[in-house]
């Protein structure tokens, strides 16, 4: 027993060691939120995510966490709101770079609204056509309302952009 105490200690310590060289506090803060969430304790992520939302309202990695926590949980209210922010977010990891589009796309999928989804994603790509994940989404949607012609083609054209992403290639082998 003592030997496993002392083996987690050191996975603990270690974890700790490693975000804390991390360049800034928001990687930090992101980096332990997504470990937490990983292992269950969801509580304890929150409260990190609450850290981070309270001082870097409008950063991008926050926005996204934010929404993706949101999302998740089924709280359309508080995605509905990240939608601003993430319109007005400064470009980087987690900026959709199309006004917010994608975000509201992913906001009416997990909804189940799929059409409306279809068109945010095919709006989102007029914004920015170099987006493998978009193209990937828009598949996701297109499966959903099936069309499934349409959705082979967004699939390849992901795939085409990111050649080794396992999600498109195992959305377009099925």
């Amino acid at each position: 027993m003592t030997g496993e105490l002392d083996l987690e200690t050191k996975f603990k310590d270690g974890l700790g060691q490693g975000i804390a060289a991390l360049d800034d506090r928001v990687s930090q803060i992101v980096t332990r939120y997504q470990h937490l969430v990983s292992i269950g304790e969801r509580e304890a992520a929150n409260f990190e995510l609450a850290k981070l939302s309270s001082d870097e309202p409008r950063y991008v990695m926050a926005i996204w966490s934010l929404f993706r926590t949101a999302l998740a949980q089924k709280d359309w209210t508080t995605a509905e709101q990240l939608l601003k922010p993430a319109r007005e977010a400064r470009s980087g990891w987690g900026s959709d770079m199309a006004k917010g589009i994608f975000y509201l796309g992913l906001l009416n999928y997990t909804r189940g609204r799929y059409e409306q989804a279809v068109s945010n994603f095919r709006e989102g790509l007029q914004h920015r056509r170099i987006y493998s994940d978009g193209w990937r989404m828009l598949g996701d949607a297109l499966v959903k309302t099936q069309d499934l012609d349409a959705a082979i083609e967004a699939y390849e054209i992901s795939l085409e952009q990111r050649p080794n992403d396992l999600t498109a290639l195992h959305a377009l082998a099925y």
